[in-house]
């Protein structure tokens, strides 16, 4: 059995040309259709519709309101975000996926890419009653969703974006996410690890130990990139990091900038060029959020 395409719906239809053959596949990909028994198929798909994209046509703007999630059939799609593009999206893939985590604002825009684009739009109100019956799913469509949320974080920070699209991505893939309570210290002064960390939500401040004395240098927040300089020079932290208030992080290990580029020496002698060029009160504030040299930064108050 395999779909057939009439006006904006899929139909199943005992049909097998190659086109629809490769839509059956990629649809039994997606975990909202696969989580519903075969019976049921037929009926789910008649309460979708389909869209097509011309070449560089936005299926949505970054900002926009929406709560349907799509499924991209055909062609293949850019993410955008900020004026950044984020990376490129092949058949297959799942979009709009900020909807499961109860977010109905667009926080990437959608264009297509390198010719036209077929995408399935899965309405709300269907994806809302497949996640009722079937809880399980909804975990593994939250970490979809969360790797674009990962690929906006790295694409935001300046020191960041010297990395290519695809080496983001294999960045954003080895990500971790950690939530941590209050008071929890998660970079130690004096450790050797060259991990970075991004906030995504709560508060952290970075703090010096000299003696019996914890000198505050900042508070930071959301979107903040912490521990990055320690890829370039990995001395030891010479500052400690810890939590203000319930906070969630995105760890970004040190191998995983190490594996997603052709060059780990090239991309670090990249880095130190582009460090020269800031201004000294600049390279003093990313030293604090870097913890990462810093014998000259002065106490906060």
């Amino acid at each position: 059995m395999s779909f057939l395409i009439q006006s904006r719906s899929l139909l199943l239809q005992p049909v097998s040309t190659a086109k629809e053959s490769r839509f059956t596949e990629r649809l039994k990909r997606c975990p909202l259709l696969i989580s519903l028994p075969r019976e049921e198929w037929r009926d789910w798909l008649a309460g979708c519709k389909l869209q097509i994209l011309r070449d560089d046509e936005p299926l949505w703007e970054e900002g926009s309101l929406g709560r349907s999630v799509m499924v991209l059939l055909d062609g293949e799609v850019s993410v955008e975000y900020q004026g950044t593009v984020l990376g490129h999206l092949k058949a297959g893939a799942m979009l709009g996926l900020n909807a499961t985590l109860g977010r109905w604002r667009r926080e990437s825009g959608i264009r297509a890419h390198a010719g036209d684009a077929l995408v399935l739009e899965i309405p709300w109100s269907l994806t809302k009653s497949t996640l009722k019956r079937n809880p399980g799913i909804t975990g593994a469509l939250q970490v979809i969703g969360r790797s674009f949320e990962a690929l906006k974080l790295l694409a935001g920070h300046p020191l960041l974006q010297h990395l290519d699209e695809d080496s983001r991505g294999k960045v954003a893939a080895a990500a971790q996410w950690l939530d941590m309570p209050p008071g929890h210290i998660f970079i130690r002064q004096g450790a050797h690890d060259r991990d970075a960390y991004i906030v995504v939500s709560g508060s952290v401040e970075v703090v010096r130990h000299e003696g019996p004395r914890d000198i505050v240098l900042a508070q930071l927040g959301h979107g903040k990139v912490i521990g990055e300089l320690a890829l370039l020079d990995g001395r030891p932290r010479t500052a400690s990091v810890r939590t203000v208030e319930p906070t969630r992080l995105l760890h970004l290990p040190a191998n995983a900038f190490e594996d997603a580029v052709e060059s780990p020496t090239a991309f670090r002698e990249s880095l130190r060029r582009w460090r020269r060029k800031l201004g000294m009160h600049t390279v003093q504030d990313w030293m604090v959020t870097g913890a990462a040299t810093a014998e000259s930064i002065p106490a906060k108050g």
